[in-house]
């Protein structure tokens, strides 16, 4: 009969790597989530202020990608030290749970980021068209400030209602800066969520097998099969001997 020790010692090791690349993810995650979170800080505050249909993505985007940058590098580094030398079952049945959920969400959350942007985008039109439909010193003065945060000169085009310390070399409206800093954010939290959760993907097939051939003929059994066996061929020869004996007789 087939043993499968070798489909187990095949899956701990591809777990084994797999959960050795969800180190390297999760502490990348971490980075990014920094990045998104201190990049342009004064033009990201401004624009919480201004638009606040923005302020949720602006925050949500470095906050969940931290999260997940914490519970993959947990999920690694759990996964790892599981799966090493003589694979523990409970710890592989706990560890499948726990990925499945953050796998579940990941997706959710990617796919999510991308529908939102149609939203993002309207809202964005909204409220920042009130700050370019409003000539009041206040709201003009925004408008100078949003010119000068973000590098450009008026709204859906750059003679679209400019301030007046536009910038020769600001060549691009207000609106497309500001919409390809903020749908950058939510696409590049989506896209990392995909690519995470594809990853996760390998460990879930591999942590099944571990569990599924745990304790079938694995090498940490061999011993009682090599019993076994070497019972099976010690007794022909011991019942020849005894049969020897007997005619002897």
């Amino acid at each position: 009969m087939p043993r499968a020790g070798g489909g187990i010692v095949l899956a701990r090791n591809g777990l084994i790597a797999t959960t050795g690349l969800f180190t390297f993810v999760g502490m990348a995650l971490l980075a990014l989530s920094i990045y998104f979170g201190n990049a342009n800080q004064e033009s990201h505050h401004f624009l919480e202020k201004k638009a606040p249909e923005t302020r949720g993505v602006l925050i949500f985007a470095p906050v969940v990608t931290m999260v997940f940058g914490f519970a993959v590098l947990g999920l690694g580094i759990f996964g790892f030290f599981g799966a090493w030398g003589k694979p523990n079952k409970v710890l592989m049945i706990i560890f499948f749970g726990i990925l499945t959920i953050v796998f579940i969400t990941e997706l959710a959350l990617g796919f999510t980021a991308f529908g939102f942007r149609g939203t993002l985008k309207h809202e964005l039109d909204r409220e920042l068209g009130k700050v370019w439909n409003d000539s009041t010193p206040p709201i003009y003065n925004d408008r100078m400030q949003f010119q000068f945060l973000f590098g450009c000169c008026g709204f859906k085009n750059t003679s679209d209602r400019p301030g007046p310390d536009c910038r020769p070399e600001n060549n691009r409206p207000c609106f497309s800066a500001i919409e390809h800093r903020v749908l950058g954010l939510v696409e590049a939290s989506g896209i990392a969520m995909i690519v995470t959760a594809s990853l996760e993907l390998f460990g879930l097939v591999f942590a099944m097998a571990i569990i599924c051939l745990h304790g079938k003929g694995a090498p940490e059994d061999g011993n009682d099969i090599s019993h076994q066996e070497e019972h099976e061929y010690l007794a022909p020869n011991t019942s020849g001997m005894v049969g020897g004996g007997g005619g002897g007789g």
